[in-house]
């Protein structure tokens, strides 16, 4: 009777787990730049929320973990570590800094949080729940979107509903059910013509990048595979719908995702064959590089001024950085042409960004040594390799989703004693 009744307790505590971090989940995806996080209204009342959220979270598990006695010398120096390097960038941008509050919650309060529950995760052995629940909502609204964007392409129906947006400049945008939103309209992409596939979020590469997450979970994190038609399946939906948005950054890095995927798990003989196949995916890699680089925002000589702009707006503060949001430190280094009215005067890359403005101290701290950590202790070099080029390629850095994998990592260096994870790369 008792083992029925312990039994019981553990699945209503399973229940109980899974429905925190669907919700937790959920808030990551809206986090990521959907044009409700943009939207001055809404913005605020979701941010509210999410905080509502992560107080409950963070109460729930660090409740648990002083009650289990699971705190150890680890956990309190890794925190020491971190805040003692926070604190000090905190106090480089009290001054001046109109976007305090909300880096604040970035940089100090959500990682304290999301460290603290994924390591109760991790000692209850469940270290991967938080990003199959993020993969699973991203797959289930990849449907929504692919449904609606092909009906819209095809039959031209009229938008619904409208919207406004701070993305650069305040814009009014039209959707189509609160479910797709028509952000970028047509571009070219490959030689075709094509209808960004934008879904809920400001900018094709927006959706792109939540995409690429969830395939990289796929792929690299998820240790309880389904069933193998059902991984194929949703495989299918992340590559197709990542074809829509027509980002090239996508599209590469999940080809470099799937061959290093299928590289790693192929028998040695099968490995020799897929060498001499390298310099064809090297080629069409390429050939998606210049496709980037030759359009649009991803024109060369764009890419050439941000980096250059942010290098020397780096070198200005090259440990503490220019100040957290402080875009006028690039923007000042960019050519003139940028900054006229309608111009493009964002920034294109994450981690220049990131060295910019955060300084060598927090972005060492936030991913160079979590990835490299990562891949030294566990010798699983794929993810982070593919999470820094997606730093490279998108404005990302400061995304909730992107701390959490971070903070995944350390907590896996830090508290797991072997030297193998589950995940397969």
């Amino acid at each position: 009777m008792s083992s029925l009744i312990n039994s019981d307790k553990y699945v209503i505590h399973l229940k109980k787990f899974g429905f925190i971090n669907y919700v937790l989940a959920c808030f990551l995806f809206l986090s990521a730049s959907t044009v409700y996080f943009q939207n001055d209204q809404l913005y605020r009342k979701l941010l509210s929320a999410f905080l509502f959220v992560l107080c409950i979270i963070f109460f729930y598990s660090i409740t648990n973990l002083i009650r289990n006695k699971e705190i150890n010398y680890r956990y309190i120096l890794a925190l020491l570590v971190y805040y003692s390097v926070i604190i000090i960038v905190f106090l480089r941008n009290i001054l001046g800094n109109s976007r305090l509050l909300v880096n604040v919650i970035t940089y100090i309060f959500f990682p304290f949080i999301i460290f603290n529950w994924l390591y109760y995760q991790f000692k209850r052995q469940r270290s991967v729940d938080l990003f199959v629940a993020f993969k699973n909502i991203v797959v289930t609204y990849a449907i929504v979107s692919l449904i609606l964007y092909f009906i819209v392409m095809f039959f031209h129906i009229n938008s619904n509903i409208t919207i406004e947006i701070n993305w650069g400049q305040k814009r009014v945008i039209y959707g189509y059910f609160g479910l797709l939103f028509n952000t970028q309209g047509f571009v070219p992409f490959l030689g075709l013509n094509l209808l960004r596939n934008t879904g809920i979020f400001t900018e094709a590469p927006m959706y792109s990048f939540v995409l690429t997450l969830a395939l990289l979970i796929l792929l690299f994190i998820e240790t309880q595979k389904t069933h193998k038609k059902l991984w194929l399946l949703q495989l299918m939906i992340l590559l197709i719908t990542m074809v829509t948005t027509t980002s090239t950054t996508g599209v590469f890095i999940a080809i470099l995702a799937l061959y290093l995927y299928v590289y790693k798990n192929m028998p040695k003989s099968v490995k020799t064959i897929m060498c001499l196949f390298l310099p064809v995916i090297i080629l069409a890699l390429v050939i998606l590089l210049i496709a980037k680089y030759s359009t649009g925002r991803g024109s060369v000589s764009f890419r050439i001024n941000d980096i250059t702009a942010s290098y020397q707006a780096w070198l200005q503060h090259p440990f503490l950085g220019n100040g957290w949001g402080n875009t006028a430190a690039v923007q000042q280094y960019m050519d003139s042409s940028r900054l006229i009215v309608g111009g493009n005067d964002g920034l294109s890359s994450g981690l220049l960004a990131s060295l910019a403005l955060n300084g060598f101290f927090q972005t060492s701290l936030l991913y160079f040594v979590p990835y490299v950590w990562y891949s030294h202790k566990f010798k699983k070099y794929a993810l982070p390799f593919l999470l820094i080029i997606l730093l490279l390629n998108a404005i990302v850095d400061n995304s909730f989703i992107m701390l959490t994998f971070s903070f995944y990592m350390y907590v896996q260096v830090l508290f797991n004693k072997h030297d193998k994870l589950d995940s397969m790369v």
